[in-house]
């Protein structure tokens, strides 16, 4: 069968087993990776065993396993610890502290920004939506500004910047290393930002008074919190003392800055050269995904590390994106430990709940990587690369970013995951098999465009578009002719500042 109707059959199957039929994510793309699989037939050295079909599906999805688990489930812990600790809380009054009263859209879209890193998306409206309702009812107006620009924050970091899933996934699968994941997609956010917060002012000013609805009886997960300074707060559990400021930060800060310090170690020593003349290049150079047998090529050339100096083997250890993240929630779990009335088999009841919400994200990214390697084994990446080439050979690098946008959109509007939807459109683009020398651009940018998007659109088949609606209590009406809109040109925006990128740096 020709590759791209593979292509056509895989996609088309994911759409309608979630659309149509339901289907759990996970479910949808593992059927969805076993029919490409059967598709993409069998080597002659199978001598007719079409189980292998099966078994390969297997052991990728569990090398995908391996590959994103710790890191999921650590951040899991991290952003769920900082919410119980009120870290998370410290942080965002600090923020509202810096912008003041009079730039309090400001405020909430950079704490939606921040928060949205180590705390789930869902769990970031829970936490700060109760803030703009208190802003609002203090003030009597601009409550569409203050939404949107808490979800436009949220969404900006939720799609663009590990350890989220997504963005988690798609550097993984097209090899990207984290850190200079982490380095674009900021550079890229920080751009989205002003933009994304005109655009909160716009749609404000479109449906400045929004029909809100009442509140639904126990939809909320925590009830309103008044703050009365920035060292205490009354909620449900009562009144007690935030964490400092800079411990707060702490399991936010750490993995970020081990992950970049490790980048930048081996960015001043890649062409470091041994003493027998030949150059040290890093083991994961080359943010590209492979073919096996390159893999397996670059696997019997990696340099031994003996005569690296002890810095550099220290930050190759420490550095390592899941013992970075396992100390970050290692001191989000001691900052929770010492919280009155906190005791360690409570804690450990807390983190069990935060590691069963992780598992289903786990295993919908690992599925994706899998279909992916299977669009992979399919050669569909080399039939779409063959589209996009030059005289020279190379691929078209704005083309590219342009088609992994569009794809990402697709598949997010039509069945509403912004997570299926990167994993699906990197499994794509990774099947191509990409290559530095074939590219005029570092391939991150095709990453944080995969993220961009995933944000156009959120609509009624979205299920972040209803935790928007029904915690900020505004009806689908209004959320389609803002929200949705808003999304839509956050996304174009953000394509277009990778387009813009990727030409003024594109090796960075």
């Amino acid at each position: 069968m020709p590759p791209l109707l593979i292509l056509a059959v895989g996609v088309v199957l994911i759409v309608w087993l979630i659309v149509f039929l339901r289907f759990n994510a996970f479910l949808a793309l593992l059927f969805a990776a076993l029919t490409v699989s059967f598709l993409a037939g069998i080597p002659d050295s199978a001598e007719g065993d079409w189980s292998i079909c099966i078994t390969r599906v297997a052991e990728v999805l569990g090398t995908f396993v391996g590959k994103v688990g710790i890191i999921i489930a650590m951040g899991a812990i991290i952003g769920n610890t900082m919410m119980l600790s009120g870290a998370a809380d410290r942080i965002v009054l600090a923020i509202c502290r810096v912008f003041g009263d009079k730039r309090v859209p400001v405020a909430l879209f950079s704490s939606g920004f921040v928060l949205s890193i180590p705390v789930f998306y869902d769990a970031t409206l829970f936490l700060l939506i109760p803030l703009a309702r208190s802003v609002y009812r203090r003030i009597g107006k601009n409550y569409l500004l203050y939404l949107t620009a808490i979800g436009a924050g949220a969404t900006i970091t939720h799609v663009l910047v590990p350890p989220t899933p997504g963005p988690l996934l798609i550097a993984e699968m097209l090899r990207v290393p984290l850190g200079t994941m982490l380095l674009v997609a900021l550079m890229v956010g920080i751009l989205m930002s002003p933009v994304a917060i005109a655009i909160s002012y716009f749609v404000n000013w479109y449906l400045p008074n929004p029909s809100l609805i009442e509140e639904e009886e126990g939809y909320d997960a925590e009830p309103a919190r008044q703050v009365d300074d920035a060292r205490q707060f009354d909620d449900a559990r009562g009144i007690r003392k935030l964490p400092s400021l800079w411990l707060s930060l702490v399991p936010l800060l750490l993995p970020v800055f081990l992950i970049a310090a490790r980048s930048i170690t081996d960015e001043c020593l890649k062409e470091r050269v041994r003493p027998d003349g030949e150059s040290i290049v890093r083991h994961d150079a080359g943010p590209s995904l492979l073919h096996a047998a390159r893999d397996e090529a670059k696997a019997a050339s990696r340099p031994e590390t003996d005569g690296w100096p002890a810095w550099k083997r220290a930050m190759d250890v420490l550095g390592n994106a899941q013992l970075a993240l396992l100390l970050g929630a290692a001191v989000s779990m001691g900052i929770l430990l010492t919280r009155p009335g906190m005791t360690f088999v409570l804690m450990q009841e807390k983190v069990e709940q935060a590691l069963l919400g992780a598992a289903m994200i786990v295993l919908i990214t690992a599925a994706g990587g899998a279909f992916g390697k299977m669009l992979e084994l399919a050669n569909v990446g080399g039939a779409i690369a063959e589209l996009f080439r030059n005289e020279e050979g190379r691929l078209s690098g704005s083309m590219l970013i342009i088609m992994s946008f569009v794809i990402a959109a697709l598949i997010k509007t039509a069945q509403g995951s912004s997570t299926t939807a990167m994993s699906t459109t990197a499994g794509i683009v990774a099947s191509m098999g990409l290559l530095k020398e074939t590219l005029d651009f570092n391939v991150a940018y095709l990453a944080v465009a995969i993220g961009c998007g995933s944000i156009v659109v959120g609509w009624m088949n979205d299920s972040g578009f209803w935790a928007f609606c029904r915690m900020g209590r505004i009806s689908e009406t209004d959320a389609m002719k803002t929200w949705t809109v808003q999304l839509g040109l956050m996304g174009v925006t953000g394509v277009l500042i990778v387009l813009v990128l990727s030409r003024v740096f594109p090796l960075l």
